[in-house]
């Protein structure tokens, strides 16, 4: 086990879109993501996924909603 600083590891993020692996739990992947903008929509047929928003606001386009995070609030 280790200790993980997430306020350091998102002040280290220079480009707008970044995904990092943060470690492995059971058969999943922690993957913090610092984003900025818009991405493409895309959706993973075989993969559960979960947000969590740290700070600012994040807009999920569903097929048929949008989803508004603020922070301290998940999405699975």
């Amino acid at each position: 086990m280790e200790i993980i600083d997430i306020p350091q590891l998102i002040e280290d993020c220079t480009e707008k879109w970044q995904n990092l692996s943060l470690c492995n739990v059971n058969d999943s992947v922690v993957r913090l993501a610092v984003i900025e903008g818009e991405f493409h929509w895309h959706k993973h047929e075989k993969e559960d996924e979960f947000f969590f928003v740290i700070e600012g606001l994040l807009l999920i386009d569903l097929e048929d909603k949008v989803i508004e995070l603020k922070p301290k609030q998940g999405y699975t």
